[in-house]
């Protein structure tokens, strides 16, 4: 899929962060957009994929369903606010991966910028590791 989106600063970001949701306030710009299906060949490997586009994750994941069966590792920027903002969730974004087969998920937090974590209270933003399964590794002779 591929179209237009409009997106903007987000209103008190010290970090300059963009969205093209509900939070994004200011310098409003279109940009062309396209999935990443479209942009992928069909059954090219692919190591990793970073997604880090301020609640709007469950779009991305959903313009990938194809190449996510190709993809070894997914890091994605869980942010709960931004995420319910956009009507989705981490559970949600969680979910649509381990439907991909990206079942072993670790989590990773880091704090958010001094300014923005005053502004947001004690969040913190949440980064997963979704990876796929590594098949079984045995010696001579492997018994399955």
């Amino acid at each position: 899929t591929t179209g237009e989106l409009s997106i903007g600063k987000q209103a008190g970001s010290d970090s300059g962060s963009v969205t093209a949701g509900p939070l994004a306030a200011e310098s409003m710009t279109r940009v062309d957009v396209a999935s990443l299906d479209n942009l992928i060949p069909d059954g090219t490997p692919v190591r990793l994929i970073k997604i880090d586009v301020e609640g709007f994750e469950s779009h991305v994941l959903a313009g990938a369903s194809r190449t996510l069966q190709s993809t070894e590792h997914v890091l994605v920027e869980l942010n709960e606010r931004a995420l319910h903002a956009n009507g989705t969730s981490s559970a949600a974004i969680r979910a649509a991966l381990n439907r991909a087969g990206l079942t072993d998920q670790r989590i990773m937090q880091l704090p958010l910028y001094r300014r923005a974590r005053q502004a947001l209270g004690s969040h913190e933003i949440v980064n997963l590791l979704a990876s796929r399964p590594a098949p079984p590794r045995c010696g001579r002779p492997c018994l399955q």
